[in-house]
């Protein structure tokens, strides 16, 4: 038996390469994020449940995503749908287990679901 969520998807881009950005500020479902990253090193998506970026040293809700050096990536949760109570914030990272403000490096896109 699957999740069933009804209502319409909303989408969120970076409006250009950034280090770090609100996707939603309430309650969602994130279905999936791709970008580009422009660094020429890797680096890490950290995906926080919080209505703005923390602090560095806060480790993410989720496992970071790790993009590689100027190349897209795409994650894809859509068959799970992973659920944000508070908001979806994202940044870009030096560091894999905790959050290390990065350059504004990335652009970002992501697929959610508001939820009430």
């Amino acid at each position: 038996m699957g999740l069933e969520v009804k209502g319409q998807c909303a989408y969120y881009r970076s409006a250009a390469l950034a280090a770090s950005g609100v996707i939603n500020n309430g309650r969602a479902y994130l279905s999936g994020i791709m970008g580009y990253n422009n660094n020429l090193g890797a680096q890490w998506i950290h995906l926080f449940n919080a209505t703005a970026l923390p602090a560095n040293g806060t480790a993410p809700v989720l496992f970071p995503l790790r993009i590689e050096g100027q190349s897209n990536f795409f994650f894809d949760l859509a068959e799970i749908l992973r659920f944000f109570d508070t908001g979806i914030v994202w940044g870009n990272s030096t560091t894999v287990a905790t959050l290390t403000n990065g350059a504004a490096d990335v652009w970002l896109d992501a697929l959610y679901l508001p939820r009430r």
